[in-house]
């Protein structure tokens, strides 16, 4: 289960629920904590999506998604498996808001790159 608090209050009574919830269960039980990140707009998704065709269209590129992924701007994530470390790209599902707008800058700067390329009207 995933919960979101706002305020310290929220906190305090999300962890008396899980304790009433928990009291009797003898089960280890996770509980994660982190700072909230606002996650990315379906609109940065749409625009992400639609550079990334108007570029594979151009230069005729089928992998053009995975080599975007593969450049030292797009955010990594370190995972390990097996007991081997490695850093990846992230999923451009889990980008937060700014990571996508990052991204997206970084397409425009490729896009001038390329002569005689223009993105297509949204």
């Amino acid at each position: 289960m995933k919960r979101v608090a706002r305020t310290v209050a929220q906190v305090e009574h999300i962890c008396l629920e899980i304790r009433e919830r928990y009291q009797s269960d003898q089960q280890p039980l996770t509980v994660e904590y982190k700072k909230w990140v606002p996650p990315r707009t379906d609109s940065q998704r749409k625009k992400f999506h639609a550079m990334i065709g108007d570029l594979r269209e151009f230069t005729g590129d089928p992998n053009m998604k995975e080599w975007i992924k593969g450049m030292s701007f797009y955010p990594q994530i370190y995972i390990e498996h097996a007991g081997e470390g490695k850093t990846v790209p992230r999923s451009e599902s889990q980008l937060s808001k700014d990571e996508e707008s990052e991204v997206i800058e970084h397409l425009y700067l490729i896009g001038t790159q390329l002569p005689g390329f223009d993105w297509s009207e949204p």
